[in-house]
Order: structure tokens, then sequence, then C-alpha cells
């Protein structure tokens, strides 16, 4: 399997942001094709990768994709209350 150079780098959760684990696991799920080439070529990167079964990809796929609005309304929200506070 061939793949194209990857320019995203692994993202973490941060605690005070509900939408930073949403952004993880965007991320994970761009990065995974990448990560189970690594995890094939690398038999001591693949002892320390986390295998997640096909399931378990598939719920966070729907997860992500039913929290998406709720992250854009986040947004929204909190940039309407700095235009209140900063016309």
């Amino acid at each position: 399997m061939t793949l194209e150079k990857c320019n995203h780098a692994n993202l973490q959760s941060i605690d005070t942001r509900w939408d930073s684990t949403l952004d993880m696991l965007e991320r994970y799920l761009l990065l995974l094709k990448y990560i189970e080439v690594l995890s094939i070529d690398d038999r001591k990167l693949a002892t320390k990768l986390v295998k997640l079964t096909l399931h378990t990809n598939t719920i966070l796929e729907r997860a992500t994709k039913l929290l998406k609005p709720f992250k854009n309304a986040t947004k929204l929200v909190d940039f309407l209350q700095f235009a209140i506070f900063f016309p």
C-alpha cells in the first residue's frame, strides 16, 4: 500500500474544551490508514498501538458526525458572546 505524505500531527484532548476530544477523534480517523500501515511495517510500533476493532472505528465515525453540528453551534455561540462584549 502506498500512501501520500501526511502533514497532520496527532491531537490530544484538553480537559477544559469538550470539542478538543472531538478534534482528537476526527484526527485519529483521518490518520487511521497511516497508523495501520505503520503498524504493519513496524512490529515494535504495532505492539505499542492500541488496536481498535472495525466496530469501534465505525462508532467513532458516527459519533464524530453526530457531534460536529454541536461543535459548530458552540463556536457560533462563542463568537456571538465575544461580539456582544467587543462590538
